[in-house]
């Protein structure tokens, strides 16, 4: 029988060849497994989707896999050993509560046992779906699960079809600012801010400009931060980029972004770049159909879209979230359709036909997971 008997540094190491072959077939087992194609080479891949702690379970019953432990108090002292809680920090488990500081283990945890448990980032967690609408979760009293909501430090990366207890994959976010809900996006030109606490500005992703009478526009949308992930504000214009045609007396427009408005709100039109011969209301309507998912029960037939000064946007303040928009706009060479952190719809999307005499657009959004709920529908714009 082979001897696997430990050495140290100075010892005679003589290797016979029933243990060098025992190596052999380790070293050649552990690369068939990394390269099998049951495992399709995942473990090859040196991922690491989530931050995890240690957490030791003392809170007297046994804890389900990828279910929830509070984090107490550091096992280990931080003023004597800051390394050690550099390195691996490890907690006393509290019971989960809203608001609070949390980990979903990874292991089953057995009272006493110490557990990795995902803090922050990709993971799998025990969530009870109480609404097939609900985009986020968060702790509650139960170490068994987290709770589905319009809400909170955990998003919803997938999830079942049904209501129910069930394995769903999860994104961690900001937990210091779990209790932040409201978002914000930008509205009129000039430039925005974000209006709830926790939410603060990242940047911008600049798109299209347009030179209007010797001022240079500049179509931006504003990344946020609302303490739960980052999402995308609605477009905009910032005036105060600068002059263009300088000593020039002014220019003509350029680019392809929104035009001049001779009103807002309920009255008058507005001259774009997408349909210059052709202007249009302030107010159109966009007629909904072939809903299905979340848009089949929570749309209307058709939603009127109000000019802002930079698109036509629809915050009906009554779906999953009350920021939830949907905006048509000027910009990036055409029409598009987008929804403001994609709650209830896509990313900057072109139209699948149109017109501008008389004005019609049609955009057909696809099946998809977006904030508010799995769904896909067409949208017909009219003036």
């Amino acid at each position: 029988m082979a001897d696997f008997t430990p050495v140290s540094k100075g010892d005679t190491l003589s290797i016979s060849a029933n243990e060098w072959n025992a190596v052999l077939e380790v070293a050649e087992a552990n690369r068939r497994r990394a390269f099998s194609e049951n495992n399709d080479g995942l473990n090859r891949l040196p991922t690491t989707p989530a931050l995890s702690v240690l957490i030791n379970n003392t809170l007297g019953s046994d804890v389900p896999i990828y279910g929830v432990l509070g984090l107490g108090d550091p096992v280990i002292s931080v003023p004597d050993y800051p390394h050690e809680n550099r390195r691996r920090p490890g907690f006393t488990a509290i019971a989960p509560a809203s608001g609070s500081p949390f980990g979903i283990v990874i292991e089953p945890a057995v009272d006493g046992s110490v557990i990795p448990s995902a803090v922050h980032g990709v993971t799998v967690a025990r969530v009870d779906v109480t609404s097939t609408a609900h985009g986020f979760a968060g702790p509650t009293a139960s170490t068994d699960r987290l709770t589905s909501s319009t809400s909170g430090p955990v998003r919803l990366l997938w999830k079942p079809g049904t209501t129910g207890v069930a394995n769903c994959l999860v994104y961690i976010s900001d937990q210091l600012n779990a209790s932040a809900s409201g978002s914000s996006s930008g509205g009129s030109s000039g430039g925005s801010s974000g209006g709830s606490s926790g939410v603060r500005l990242i940047g911008y992703v600049i798109g299209d400009t347009q030179c209007v009478s010797g001022v240079l526009y500049v179509y931006r949308r504003p990344h946020y931060w609302d303490g739960q992930g980052g999402y995308y504000g609605a477009m905009e214009f910032d005036h105060t980029a600068g002059c263009c045609l300088c000593g020039t007396g002014g220019g003509s427009s350029s680019g392809s972004s929104s035009g001049s408005s001779s009103g807002s709100g309920g009255g008058g039109t507005v001259t774009t770049t997408c349909c210059p011969s052709n202007p249009i209301p302030t107010t159109i309507t966009g007629t909904f159909s072939s809903r299905t998912g979340y848009a089949a029960t929570n749309f209307p037939a058709s939603a009127s879209f109000v000019w802002n000064g930079t698109m036509w946007r629809w915050t009906p303040g009554t779906l999953c979230n009350p920021t939830a928009e949907l905006s048509l706009m000027c910009g990036f060479g055409g029409w598009s359709l987008s929804s403001g952190a994609t709650l209830i719809g896509p990313v900057p999307r072109g139209p699948s036909s149109g017109t501008c005499s008389p004005f019609v657009q049609v955009f057909n959004v696809p099946n998809a997971v977006y904030g508010c709920g799995t769904m896909s529908y067409t949208v017909t714009f009219t003036a």
